[in-house]
């Protein structure tokens, strides 16, 4: 696909989307649609980003034809520094085989250990120290916590 007018339309058809939705998404009009179908006229940077968003249609090839038509937003690179640690410890425990049932018991302590690193800072109390100082496991398997529980009722 060597030109915009060509990607649009191969966009549209995708994406099953009419072109008056189509036009209408980027902010034009039907007839100033038509244009940019023809090759006649190009159309702006607001319109482009309006489609690229709305539609997912990556930037990248609806410019240049490069790549794929779809981009993965759905997938967002993670920013948050411990999502990164955690997702890391995640995929080589993964990778070396262990069961998910251990992966996750991994990520709970690793988050725990940041609660209580984040408490003591603050002067509170951490993961594997509720308020009262009972232990976790303690209160967790307590009857009066596996009443409320029940119960629907997670408050003390």
């Amino acid at each position: 696909m060597n030109t915009l007018a060509s990607r649009l339309k191969s966009a549209i058809s995708t994406l099953k989307v009419s072109k008056g939705d189509f036009a209408l998404e980027g902010g034009v009009r039907a007839a100033t649609l038509t244009g940019y179908l023809k090759g006649e006229t190009l159309p702006n940077q607001e319109t482009l980003a309006r489609w690229v968003k709305k539609y997912c249609i990556s930037a990248d090839w609806l410019l240049t034809g490069d790549g794929e038509m779809l981009a993965d937003h759905q997938n967002p690179p993670l920013q948050h520094p411990l999502a990164q640690r955690v997702n890391q410890v995640a995929l080589l425990m993964s990778e070396s085989g262990v069961d998910e049932l251990e992966l996750l018991r991994a990520v709970r302590a690793m988050v725990d250990g940041e609660i209580d690193k984040l408490a003591q800072r603050r002067g509170g109390n951490g993961a594997s120290t509720p308020p009262g100082g009972a232990c976790r496991a303690e209160e967790e398997s307590s009857p009066a916590s596996a009443t409320r529980m029940a119960a629907g009722d997670d408050s003390e």
